[in-house]
This record gives structure tokens, sequence and C-alpha cells, in this order.
């Protein structure tokens, strides 16, 4: 349950960017901070995956 939450935060991350990236002008910072918390939100998803992973082991 907790890896499907991870999921929902990285859908959150790209909606909260990217419809903003999408419709407005393309700038550089707006990339930057995309690209961040894309990154931030993947390495979430790893940590969780393997915490479930260790924990059913």
């Amino acid at each position: 349950m907790a890896g499907l939450g991870a999921h929902r935060s990285g859908l959150a991350t790209v909606a909260a960017v990217g419809f903003p990236q999408a419709l407005t002008v393309q700038s550089q910072t707006l990339q930057f901070l995309f690209a961040a918390l894309s990154i931030l939100s993947t390495l979430w998803v790893l940590v969780i995956g393997i915490w479930i992973t260790c924990k059913a082991w």
C-alpha cells in the first residue's frame, strides 16, 4: 500500500509542475524545478520499494 502512495506523490509532482510548464513559456528555472522534483520523487519511490521489500522478506 505504501508503494501506491509513493506513486501518487510522483503523480502529484508531475501535475504540480508539469501543468504550469505546459501552459506557460518555458523557463530554465521551471525546467530545473521539474527535473529536481522528478529526481527526488524517483529516489523516494526507490527507498519505499526497498523498505517494503526488506520488510516483506
